[in-house]
Parts: structure tokens; sequence; C-alpha cells
């Protein structure tokens, strides 16, 4: 599933002056509500009504749907929602149409659009994908760019330039005029939606034909998925292309197998080739060297090593033979090792350096170092906001659905933490705006889900989700008499971990709930 922004219900103002009409279009963008205050009206309930069924979270946790209003609000260009048609199930489906993006204003926009994260849909009813016909400008002021494709049903009641021009007129409106360019009043034009990626992604040093050869790889690493349990098929494929098998593209497979979920790890067909891979391949023999050394300093890290032990092995693996991938690795999988304590003991080990060449060389490696963490903290921002946008997708498929429970089943592998978090977080919203029909369909969607998590899960945590799902205190305990020999050293830890976590998300109110009953299961073993 693609992660978007899908807002449940119909917009309740009317349009506005900055609207953007597409000529040719049957049906225009209705304006997304930006009010950070959304009323009941906007969330679809369920046919029962009653009354909260639980006390509210407290406040701080109320950030669900607001987090999103925020999102839309901080765009320098809003978005659009429209209705569309399902071609697969005639349902209607409501999404969100960035005809304008500014990378300058927003620039995670650029990211979202090059992994077709914008104007597209997901039917609630069959989960069919829907890539929405509308023109899009994009604008990249540090680049001094403006590319524009319209595509050929968007335009069809009307001339590609009319739509040109009503896209530029609506993008300059909003740019001062001391501030507009040359480029601005000439922008690109593009017949088709992928040669808009080219240029955007050339912009980053990534060609067409790079793509391709990530393409080639995918696909070939998908053919021997087929065939995962037997070796002379994997062997054969991998002699049929043997420009393809190198170190990248194990380090492909090994990135995707880090996705998986758990109980899907072991023995997964993935799992299968990666390991094939690693014993039948030059560069996995390469990298399983590599990852000897690599486990060797991670066992050293949790035996004790300090900054300046770690920065001292790190400055010899650097200067010698392939130890520079290994200690790029090395910042890939302990990121938070990498602190500032540990950069001043490598400037010391620096400036300590009387050869010119290694000093350097060392200094590189700093560079290296700071620039990747630095890069894995935008990607995991990044990651953080599209699995909560995907979640908030789901949930709200749910709400619009007459059978919710086949919508989540359909997204099993996604009903995990930062799931339950938006359930809460609207649950709170709900709460807020006095909606509790709204409150006991969320409930009702929670129960499903954590039924459906269930169904795979072991009996200890069928046992934890039971406690922690209970609504009452009387559930909870009843729960604890039925269940008490479950009680287990493994289930308090489980607990412990929960209750950091969300102490560390600033969900003190809940950690505090989970600490709680740990106390409790703790005094009943």
């Amino acid at each position: 599933m693609s992660d978007r922004l899908i807002i449940p219900g119909q917009p309740s103002k009317p349009a506005g002056p900055e609207q953007l009409i597409v000529p040719g279009v049957s049906r225009p963008p209705d304006p997304v509500p930006l009010s950070s205050d959304p009323t009941p009206a906007d969330v679809p309930v369920s046919e029962t009504g009653g009354q909260p069924t639980e006390d509210a979270p407290d406040r701080d946790a109320a950030a669900g749907l607001e987090q999103v209003q925020q999102f839309l609000k901080s765009l320098h260009y809003p978005p659009s929602q429209v209705q569309l048609d399902c071609p697969q199930c005639n349902a209607e489906v409501a999404s969100l149409v960035f005809p304008i993006q500014d990378y300058g204003a927003n620039p995670a926009l650029l990211t979202m659009f090059l992994s077709g994260q914008l104007n597209t849909a997901q039917c609630g009813s069959c989960g069919n994908q829907l890539m929405t016909q509308f023109p899009v400008m994009v604008h990249w002021p540090q680049q001094e760019f403006l590319g524009v494709v319209v595509p050929e049903q968007a335009g069809a009641a009307s001339s590609p330039q009319a739509v040109i021009g009503s896209l530029q007129s609506t993008f300059l409106a909003r740019v001062p005029a001391g501030e507009r360019k040359g480029y601005m009043l000439a922008p690109r034009q593009f017949m088709a939606l992928d040669r808009l990626h080219d240029a955007l992604w050339e912009f980053q040093g990534v060609t067409r034909e790079m793509r391709e050869h990530r393409a080639a790889a995918l696909s070939l690493l998908q053919r021997m998925l087929g065939v995962a349990d037997d070796t002379s098929a994997l062997a054969e494929l991998a002699r049929s292309e043997p420009a393809l098998i190198d170190r990248e593209f194990l380090l492909l497979a090994m990135q995707l197998g880090s996705q998986e979920a758990p109980e899907q790890h072991a023995g997964s067909p993935l799992q299968q080739v990666i390991a094939w891979l690693s014993a039948n391949t030059q560069a996995g023999l390469e990298i399983k060297k590599q990852q000897d050394t690599l486990q060797d300093i991670l066992q050293q890290l949790q035996a004790g090593m300090d900054k300046e032990e770690l920065a001292t092995r790190l400055v010899q693996l650097w200067t010698v033979g392939d130890g520079q991938d290994v200690v790029l690795a090395l910042v890939q999988a302990v990121p938070q090792q990498f602190d500032y304590e540990f950069l001043l003991e490598l400037s010391t080990l620096i400036e300590l350096e009387t050869d010119d060449q290694v000093k350097n060389s060392l200094g590189r490696m700093r560079e290296q170092i700071d620039s990747q963490i630095k890069l894995i903290q935008q990607q995991v921002a990044t990651l953080q906001q599209n699995a909560y946008q995907a979640c908030v997708a789901i949930v709200s498929a749910a709400l619009q659905s007459q059978d919710p429970a086949e919508v989540l089943r359909r997204q099993r592998r996604m009903l995990r933490g930062p799931f339950f978090n938006v359930l809460m977080n609207m649950m709170a919203q709900a709460q807020k705006n006095q909606a509790p029909q709204v409150v006991n369909r969320l409930l009702e969607i929670r129960d499903i889900a954590l039924n459906i998590q269930a169904e795979s899960m072991s009996e200890e945590d069928r046992f934890l989700f039971t406690l922690i799902s209970a609504r009452t205190v009387g559930e909870t305990r009843a729960a604890m008499e039925r269940q008490g020999d479950l009680i287990s050293d493994s289930l308090l830890e489980k607990l412990d971990t929960m209750a950091k976590e969300l102490g560390e998300n600033d969900m003190e109110v809940q950690a505090r709930k989970i600490r709680s009953l740990r106390n409790e299961l703790l005094l009943r073993r």
C-alpha cells in the first residue's frame, strides 16, 4: 500500500478565491478543510451510538488528526480534496490532489512525489490503487526549476496551455514580485509523469540508467524468490545475469530482508536467497568477512567499549583494506554511538596524526560519518511521517467501510505500534470534539485489529494484548485471574520495554499505566 493522506468526510467550506479550478475536470476539487478543530461531522460514525466506554487519554495524545491538519497547513500550496470513482467496484474514494508542489517551502513533498505517494489513492472497499489524472506543477528553487506535466485526460476539455496558464497564475500569485525570476515565466513542459520524475532524479545525481539497473536487480531478485528452495535454479539465475550479482545486489536483498515482519523473517524465501548469495558469490564472501568484523565491534560495544576505544578501532579500520565499508556499516547499525563525545575523541586522534595523507583521509572519514548520521536522522523522520500517514489512511478506510475487518485484514502487517498510536490519537480527538459515536466506532476498529493480531500471536502475547486492551479495571483483573500462570519474566520485560518507549515518545500518561500494570502483575506472581 502506498503511504498517503486520506481525509475522511466531506469538506464543509465553500471554495475560496485561491482554489485552482482545472479546465476539463468534470468534478472540480474541493479545498481540504484546514481547521485544526474539525467537527464530529467530518469523521464517519457507526450506526450505533452510545457513550464512550473508556476515559479520555491525556491531551498530549490528541495529536492524530491535528498532525495531519498541521501538515496540510504547512504547505505553501495546499492540496485539494477530490472524490474519485473506483473503476473496479464503483465505490467513491476520497483523496488529495497536490497540483502545485514547492520543494523550497516543503522539501518533504519531493520524496513523497518521487516515491508515488502523492496524487494516488486506494479504494477502501476493494483495495484497488488509483492514479489521479490531474496536472502537476513542481517548483525546486535551489535548482531554479519549474516543471509541469498535463496528462492527456486532464486536458481533454481544453488546451494544455490553458491548464498550464491556470497553474502558473496560481503559482505566481504567492511569489512576491521581488522574488520572481525568469525561469518561473517559462516552465519546462513534460509529456509524461515519468519524464518529469527523470528530471527531478537527475538533479540528485540519479540517472534513468541507474534506476533501470536497480529495477533489473529487483526483477532478478523477484525471480530468485520464486525458486528460493532450489539451489541449482538460483545458481542458473545468477549465471544468467552476472553483471547484476554484485555487492549492491546483496545489500539490496539484505535491506529488504530487514523490513520483513519478525514472524516472516526466519526461513522466508528472501532469507533463503540471502543465505545462498552470502555463501556462493564473491560479493557474499566479502560482505561475510566484513560482517564478522562488524559483529566483533558490536559485541565489544555491548561489553562496554568506551568512545575513545571505538574511535581508535575505527581509525585503524579506515586506514586498511576494505575497513571503510565496515565503518560506514557500523554507523548504519548503531547511529546512537556516534554522538558528540565520539566526534570529540575522533577529532583528537586526527589532530595527533602526523602523516598528512592519513590525516586528510581521517578528515574525510569524520565528514562521511557526520553526513551519514544526518541522513539517517532525515530518513527516520521521513519513515515516521510516512508510517503515520499510512496508518491514518488505513483507519480512514476502515471507518468508511461496511466491513472494517476485511480492510484491516488486508493490512495485517501494518497493525503494529504506530497503527494503535494513530487510533488512540483519533479517539482522543473525537472525545475532545464530544463525538461518542466516533469513539465507539474507533474502539470497535481497535478490537478488530487486536483480534487479527492475536491470530498469529503466542499465548503470552495474546495475554499481554488482552491486558492492555481491557477497557476497565475489572476486565484487566479478570484476565489476570484466568491466565495468571502466564505471568513470566519475559512478559514483565516486554512491559518494561513498552513503558520505556512510551516515555521516550512523550506519552508519559500511557507509560505510567503500563508500569502500574507491570507492578500489579509482579505482585500476583
